[in-house]
This record gives C-alpha cells, sequence and structure tokens, in this order.
C-alpha cells in the first residue's frame, strides 16, 4: 500500500497509517460463513453494521456466493465525515475483513456543493425537492433508522469519483480495490 506506514499490531489486528492519518486494517479471524444468502440479506447486514455506528449507508455488495462482501458508510466528524469501507473475504481457511478509513480534512462539502449545483442546473433536482432527493438510503427509501444527513448523497455516487480524486471518499473506494481480490 504506497504511501503507508505498517504500525504495531493492535489487539489481534495488522495497521497501516498513512501521512494524513488515514488508516488500513487487517483482521484474521474466524467469523463463519458468508454474507447472507441473497443481496438484499447482504444489504441488510451492511445497513446494520453501519447503523451500529450511528452511520449511514452508502454502497454495499457481495459476490454471488456471499463468500465476498463489501460495504462504505459514513460518519459525521465535525464539520464533515468520515468514510469507512469493508471488505469481507470467507473464502479462505481463515475470514479476512479489512477496513479503510478515510476522514475529510480543511474545507469540506466541495463535492456535494458542485454536484448539486449541476443537478440543479441540468433540472434533475429542483430546490423544492433537494430535501428528498439528495440524501437517502441507496437500497431503501424508507428508511430512517439514522439522522438524514448521514444518508449516501448523489454526489456519493461513484460516478464523481474522478473528478474529485483526493476526497476521503474515493480514497476508500480506490484501497478497496485495490486490496486482494478487491470489491468491485
Amino acid at each position: 500500500m504506497n504511501g503507508f506506514r505498517e504500525e504495531d499490531p493492535q489487539a489481534g489486528m495488522r495497521v497501516w497509517r498513512d501521512g494524513a492519518g488515514d488508516v488500513v486494517t487487517l483482521t484474521v479471524r474466524a467469523l463463519g460463513g458468508s454474507f447472507g444468502s441473497s443481496e438484499d440479506e447482504a444489504r441488510n447486514l451492511a445497513r446494520s453494521i453501519a447503523e451500529s455506528t450511528q452511520a449511514g449507508l452508502v454502497e454495499a455488495g457481495r459476490n454471488d456466493d456471499g463468500s465476498r462482501a463489501w460495504l462504505v458508510y459514513k460518519k459525521r466528524d465535525g464539520a464533515g465525515y468520515f468514510f469507512t469501507g469493508m471488505l469481507f473475504d470467507f473464502s479462505l481457511d481463515q475470514d479476512r475483513v479489512w477496513t479503510v478509513i478515510a476522514g475529510e480534512r480543511g474545507t469540506t462539502g466541495i463535492r456535494e456543493a458542485m454536484v448539486t449545483q449541476e443537478l440543479l442546473a441540468a433540472g434533475e433536482m429542483t430546490i423544492d425537492d433537494y430535501e428528498t432527493k439528495f440524501s437517502g438510503d441507496p437500497y431503501d427509501p424508507s428508511y430512517a433508522g439514522v439522522e438524514r444527513s448521514l444518508l449516501r448523497f448523489l454526489s456519493d455516487d461513484a460516478r464523481y469519483d474522478a473528478r474529485f480524486p483526493d476526497h476521503p471518499l474515493t480514497k476508500v473506494r480506490a484501497l478497496l480495490e485495490a486490496l486482494p481480490g478487491g470489491f468491485a
């Protein structure tokens, strides 16, 4: 992992940190099994993990047999957010859980403001429907288990990552994809 330095292991996990303070961890242990028997079940499990930390689910997925799954959630951090991505691999002798955490620093909200402006200008969103369209659970529009500001923003979509390469959500996705087996 380019730019990351391994720290002393902590409580059975390996830890790497970069100069910005972002973290990657690897935990190897027996968790037992898979990440649900269907895509919907995997998404519900991912939502439960996010909700248990008072965070909002950004995205989740799994492979066909559930032996590999991933999720990304976001949590409030002062004026901004930090993003956590997890990659679960149940396909080996011991289960592996990779966790990537990256947070906003300095000026926040630029990605959200620019995407909102574009959506408004393109007529894809109006000021009146901003409250109902801009944030929400990516898989269940009726979900209200955490504060609405923690739910996935339209600007959190991966299609915007290339335009915001230094954003922590972009960083989390890129690191998850670079891990053994990736997540995409």
